[in-house]
């Protein structure tokens, strides 16, 4: 059948069919059909999204162990990275004045470093501190009140 002759056709027969009332329960089994769906897909995100979480802390957390100087650096540099985005979204985080200014203090020792031609084994432990460095104001950050001055 052509598709213009072939509409009229089936609306006919959906015409045709009969009409009845569903019994009430088989409502009640839809529905818990449904919900029981989506809790397992939600059970499935929320897992999923728990080992995506647990691989970057355990990424960001761990120290590299066995690494050449280049490696070891590019891995802490990744790091501290990561550790500054994470702390500058966290929109309510004001930090210790204290490790800001260690922070600006790491920031300046790399500067230098990379000034005067540093190797790897000299910057990966500047870049081991900064990333300590946010470690501590993301983690106080989280939990602190700011102090108001009366």
């Amino acid at each position: 059948m052509h598709e213009s002759t072939a509409l009229p056709h089936i609306r006919r027969l959906l015409h045709e069919l009969p009409e009845f009332e569903p019994e009430p329960r088989l409502w009640l089994d839809i529905t818990a059909t449904h919900r029981s769906r989506q809790r397992r897909r939600r059970q499935v995100l929320v897992g999923s999204g728990l080992a995506l979480v647990a691989s970057l802390v355990a990424l960001v957390v761990l120290p590299p162990r066995g690494l050449s100087p280049a490696s070891e650096l590019d891995l802490w540099q990744a790091r501290s990275q990561a550790l500054e985005h994470q702390w500058q979204t966290l929109a309510s985080l004001r930090g210790d004045a204290r490790l800001r200014a260690q922070l600006r203090l790491i920031d300046g020792e790399l500067q230098s470093a990379y000034d005067r031609g540093a190797g790897a084994d000299e910057l990966a432990p500047l870049w081991k501190q900064r990333s300590d460095a946010l470690l501590d104001l993301i983690n106080r950050g989280s939990d602190a009140t700011a102090l108001t001055r009366l």
